[in-house]
């Protein structure tokens, strides 16, 4: 079953299939999975900037936006029926992209961490640009391509999973994104004293 779930999820991702093509399963093994995948891809490319702990913390707190957000988004359209398969659909695509952003991500934290120590500590180059040095403009594309294909994917997701038209996929998709990044807002205490 992990076989095919990996093949429906590269098929996802090239935009070959959708949520309905992903394996049901009776047991909860193969969502326990795809969760435990999502956690450790988000807490990865959060570790750039976080200690493991808040890291950890944070990719628990996308997956539980996550599920929760699909669960209503089902729901709201009568099609809860739906929701395993959307849910690991959408757990283990944007984990695939979220751990290709990892290498563009951790050649420019480096360089954004170097540039913010010069500003706090002359903050006249605000008024100088030209005196920071050069982000890699090329890294910086990849990233928003990376964001840009993972969004893409997720409205492709929700719109095979809603039965709604691309626009209405688009919508449910900003929600959920909108969704998620509330969900972190309201837990980033909580994440910041994991940090220590």
């Amino acid at each position: 079953m992990l076989n095919q779930a990996l093949i429906v999820t590269l098929r996802i991702l090239a935009f070959r299939a959708g949520p309905q093509d992903f394996p049901y399963a009776q047991q909860p093994s193969l969502t326990y999975g795809c969760v435990a995948f999502a956690v450790l891809a988000n807490a990865v490319v959060a570790r750039l900037v976080a200690p493991w702990s808040a890291a950890l913390a944070l990719g628990v707190v996308v997956v539980a936006a996550l599920w929760l957000y699909t669960r209503f988004a089902l729901r709201l359209r009568g099609f809860e029926n739906r929701l395993q398969q959307t849910f690991n659909s959408l757990l283990t695509t944007s984990s695939v992209l979220t751990l290709a952003l990892w290498p563009p991500a951790s050649r420019l934290v480096p360089a954004m961490q170097q540039m913010l120590e010069q500003l706090s500590k002359n903050p006249e180059l605000m008024e100088h640009p030209e005196r920071l040095p050069p982000m890699n403009g090329s890294l910086v594309l990849l990233i928003y391509a990376i964001l840009f294909w993972q969004f893409a994917v997720t409205v492709n997701i929700f719109r095979h999973a809603t039965d709604t038209r691309p626009l209405g996929g688009v919508l449910i998709a900003l929600l959920c994104v909108f969704n998620v990044l509330m969900f972190e807002l309201v837990a980033s205490p909580l994440i910041q004293w994991l940090g220590g």
